[in-house]
């Protein structure tokens, strides 16, 4: 898997995250998962970079994780939904 320029912000958020990839001839696709920290998958999304705007506001206030895959990639990162 190679490392990648993936920007979550903001974070904590409120009702979206944003997914900025840096510059990219052609924009790329993902499969994002957002985990709550018992492991259970809470949602799903397709993201095609350069920038995707993912709805959170239906989740609960916590700590998640949120799982970037795809094209190589395979990358984690905790959001905090307020």
């Amino acid at each position: 898997m190679r490392k990648e320029s993936i920007e979550v912000f903001p974070n904590p958020a409120n009702t979206e995250l944003r997914l900025r990839q840096g510059f990219r001839e052609k924009p790329d696709e993902y499969n994002v998962t957002i985990y709550n920290m018992q492991g259970k998958a809470v949602k799903n999304y397709t993201a095609k970079f350069p920038e995707t705007i993912l709805d959170i506001s239906q989740l609960l206030p916590g700590v998640y994780c949120l799982k970037i895959q795809g094209n190589g990639v395979c990358r984690t990162e905790r959001v905090v939904k307020e």
